[in-house]
């Protein structure tokens, strides 16, 4: 039986001692020689003279280190181990937002081409394809109280699941949205030991899906019973149709939406508006993927002035264009302008406009990072677009009587042009695991989707709570700062910046050797992911900074230190493995010895840990 150790995303890391050696190496005795006038850890330091490390005074005191002072100090040694269990993102909610405007139809033929890649990259999930519910919105939500040419429908869509153009789609049955799910919690499915994507046998039968899983899941009632290609179960709405098929109806939603299009609104009221259609939609126990797919920015409206018909160059608005929505909702080094000589400018540094800026007339786009925050973790949340690229500048020109943003690419591209996604690549890389993350917003001027497909899949089959470390590691004191973020300690930045923690890590049962740390990432502010076919070895480890992981006090439990195992491959569910750490103390354990006990940067009394006036202790 695995035993599985791994709580709310947790590492449960227990205290253990490290043999002691036979032979002791004094403090002030040689260690090993030195590497390029130096040693790899900060107890050990290199003497000029022989060009060998030796152990500091306080090294064997301090406490710092467990695998590699095995051999050295006489006294036990602070060591944490835990074993974790590979995670399974069972159930996914994927919600497509698609721009029905009238530039859209060649674009909107790319998202239903490259469907199947998303879909095939889901499948690489351990047990097979997640079970899913898929569906599609747009990004008309209407210019309320005005109507202005593509805009006369009041409210729009208002974030309501569509199938396809006027809801003209036989498919899905009974909802608005796509369902394929598993019924192996209502009904016995054998799985290959071996591959636990092919089964076997089951004794599934058509009850199962149309009413217990409806009953004691909360599944849709009258789903179908199928078997997929590996013999597997699955509960869909869609018959015999198939998925994609089905799909290639409902993302068909014309160019007939309005030209000033909202996403992040009609995202926001697919979740707070009383619509009928997206009943059942959204699961509480399901990781949730949003994609925007629009090749124009966000113009989520606050104000509805901003859709005003009336206006000239020499009023405050201007004439009505989508310019609106980006003098409006953004703001540059410098001042938008109505008059332009030059014919055109160039503004630089152009941010989204935050909710106290008196000029915005659209909602802030951490209205939407908040929401989301309060409906799951972020980390069960996988945030993607495919919109036009934006790399800090705007040029903005003059077109008859309009002022119109250039677009940012697509001058060559069959399928058009597209304008700077400001807002939505804000919003894109506000909800990224790691505060950034480039793979999740790809140009729409894209000849073919299959790599932003391939990409958001992989994110969310990686969508789980950090693994983080209870205590801080041992060769990675101040993992924000090692990774150009927020400083955790006072540590010079030579000793911060380095993040190399003694760890093993092994796969349970296995006589493999133990992981090594993965190879610096080409990009150093990326990461490679649990799951990633790029990946130079086939699996190891590395340390990334998550907040959550440094919620407590004194950045506890880690200092933001979340351990990752990455891999080119998925491994079967349920593999166990073994995690053993060095680690240092979270706070200063005592106040006169004249050390750096928690190796924070701070010794003694200099340490707020040694005032429980402060840290109320």
């Amino acid at each position: 039986m695995k035993k599985f150790h791994v709580f709310s995303g947790l590492i449960i890391l227990a205290a253990l001692g490290c043999t002691s050696p036979k032979d002791e190496i004094l403090p002030g005795e040689r260690s090993g020689a030195c590497i390029e006038g130096s040693c790899n850890h900060d107890w050990l330091f290199c003497d000029g003279q022989d060009e060998q490390c030796h152990l500091r005074p306080w090294a064997c005191e301090k406490n710092a280190d467990c695998g590699d002072m095995q051999g050295i100090c006489t006294q036990e040694n602070r060591c944490l181990t835990t074993n974790m269990a590979v995670t399974d993102q069972r159930a996914v909610d994927i919600l497509f937002v698609v721009d029905n405007s009238s530039s859209m139809e060649e674009k909107q033929e790319k998202i239903i081409e490259s469907f199947g890649h998303l879909i095939s990259t889901l499948r690489q999930r351990p047990l097979g394809l997640p079970d899913l519910h898929i569906g599609v919105i747009s990004t008309n939500m209407g210019t309320l109280p005005y109507n202005i040419p593509s805009c006369t429908t009041p409210g729009g869509d208002n974030g309501r699941l569509l199938k396809g153009a006027d809801n003209s789609c036989a498919y899905p049955l009974n909802q608005h949205y796509l369902v394929d799910v598993s019924p192996d919690k209502v009904c016995p499915v054998e799985r290959d030991p071996e591959n636990s994507a092919i089964c076997l046998g089951h004794s599934c039968v058509e009850a199962d899906c149309a009413e217990r899983l409806h009953t004691e899941q909360g599944e849709p009632a009258g789903l179908t019973l199928v078997e997929d290609e590996n013999g597997c179960p699955r509960c869909v709405n869609f018959g015999m149709e198939g998925m994609e098929e089905a799909f290639s109806c409902m993302a068909d939603l014309g160019t007939g939406g309005c030209s000033m299009g909202q996403p992040l609104e009609s995202m926001y009221k697919s979740f707070r508006a009383d619509n009928p259609e997206n009943e059942g939609f959204y699961r509480d126990n399901a990781h949730l993927a949003i994609i925007f797919i629009s090749d124009k920015d966000d113009c989520s409206a606050k104000n509805p002035e901003i859709f005003n018909p009336e206006g000239t160059f020499s009023d405050t608005l201007g004439p009505l264009s989508s310019f609106r929505c980006s003098e409006f909702g953004i703001a540059c080094d410098e001042e938008w302008q109505h008059i332009m000589p030059t014919g055109s400018v160039t503004y630089n540094n152009c941010h989204s406009r935050p909710d106290d800026d008196p000029r915005s007339m659209l909602y802030p786009v951490s209205r939407y990072v908040d929401f989301l925050s309060t409906i799951k973790e972020r980390s069960k949340i996988t945030v993607g677009a495919l919109g036009g690229p934006f790399g800090g500048t705007i040029t903005v020109t003059v077109d008859v009587s309009i002022l119109l943003v250039e677009p940012s690419c697509g001058d060559d591209a069959p399928a058009g042009t597209a304008t700077p996604a400001v807002r939505l690549k804000e919003f894109v890389s506000s909800m990224a695991p790691s505060g950034s993350d480039d793979s999740l917003f790809t140009s729409i001027c894209e000849s073919e989707y299959s790599q932003a497909y391939e990409s958001l899949g992989l994110s969310m089959l990686n969508g789980q709570s950090p693994l983080c470390a209870t205590a801080p590691l041992a060769g990675c004191p101040d993992p924000g700062t090692a990774r150009m973020l927020t400083p955790m300690t006072s540590l010079p930045n030579e000793i911060a910046r380095v993040c190399h923690p003694t760890c093993t890590i092994s796969m349970a049962g296995s006589s493999d050797a133990p992981l090594e740390r993965c190879p610096v990432y080409m990009d150093p502010s990326l990461e490679w992911g649990p799951v990633n076919p790029a990946l130079p070895v086939e699996q190891c480890y590395y340390i990334r900074y998550d907040s959550k992981c440094a919620s407590l006090d004194n950045f506890g439990p880690s200092r933001g230190a979340a351990i990752v195992l990455a891999r080119r491959t998925a491994l079967p569910y349920g593999t166990d493995y073994t995690i053993t750490c060095a680690a240092l103390p979270l706070t200063e354990t005592t106040c006169d010895d004249a050390i750096d006990n928690d190796l924070d940067g701070l010794t003694d009394m200099a340490d707020r840990d040694c005032h429980p006036e402060l840290t109320g202790d």
